[in-house]
């Protein structure tokens, strides 16, 4: 069975608050702006940390690669897309 991405972002979102992080997702992102990424995760004493979620086959739009390119140039910041296949990577990030 192949991972959506909501489910995996859910699991993702999930993983993050237990270990303390706040979470920012859209639930509904038709007013934002295109290919703002899906969810911010702010820890104190850590960078912010923007991510899109894809499933493992999944691609970017153009206007996702924008965003995310310019987030990569902020100070303070980092910047990923996550799919089902880094789980465990993506876990030993959250944890302290």
């Amino acid at each position: 069975m192949r991972e959506t991405e909501r489910g995996f972002q859910d699991c993702i979102v999930q993983v993050a608050k237990v270990h303390g992080w706040k979470v920012y997702h859209p639930w509904i992102s038709i007013r934002s702006a295109p290919g703002w990424p899906d969810a911010v995760f702010v820890k104190a004493g850590e960078p912010v940390v923007y991510v899109e979620f894809k499933r493992d086959d999944g691609q970017l739009t153009p206007a996702q690669d924008e965003w995310l390119d310019a987030l990569r140039q902020a100070h303070g910041t980092e910047v990923h897309v996550w799919r089902p296949k880094d789980y465990q990577r993506i876990v030993q990030r959250f944890a302290p």
